[in-house]
């Protein structure tokens, strides 16, 4: 969350209140939405921050290593949340897996629009990045004739 925050500089004012929100949120601590500042509110609600709390209790690389059957780890180029290096990270630990780019790839798994990044976010009428079925379908049938 503070690595997509600082990604945008005009979130500058707000990164020090945001970075203490969130190692409270880490910690298990959570704040009455009002003492946030109000542009930073509609992401801090009680139930997003209930939310976070039990999200950032856990250790995605952590769990995964645990797994050992297929795995397609799916990364898109211009995912604004989980970053190339967030996948790199998920492969090591799943020394078993086959990864998935999709070039202009956002975290919707939709091809990115140019110059409106939140556009796969907001718009469900987008296709599926056109690489991301084909891509699906030769793993799952690649991982039945391995097993």
């Amino acid at each position: 969350m503070i690595e997509q925050f600082e990604a945008n500089p005009a979130n500058g004012p707000f990164m020090a209140e945001l970075t203490i929100l969130v190692a409270d949120l880490e910690a298990g601590r959570s704040r009455d939405p009002v003492s946030v500042t109000p542009v930073l509110q509609p992401l801090l609600s009680e139930g997003l921050q209930r939310y976070m709390i039990d999200l950032f209790s856990y250790g995605p690389v952590e769990i995964a290593a645990g797994w050992n059957g297929p795995v397609l780890i799916v990364q898109g180029d211009k995912d604004m949340q989980v970053r190339p290096h967030d996948a790199d990270l998920l492969g090591e630990a799943l020394q078993q897996s086959e990864r998935m780019n999709l070039a202009q790839g956002t975290h919707m798994l939709k091809a990115d629009v140019a110059g409106n990044p939140f556009a796969t976010y907001a718009n469900p009428a987008l296709p599926l990045h056109e690489d991301l079925v084909p891509g699906i379908a030769g793993f799952i049938g690649g991982a039945a004739i391995s097993e």
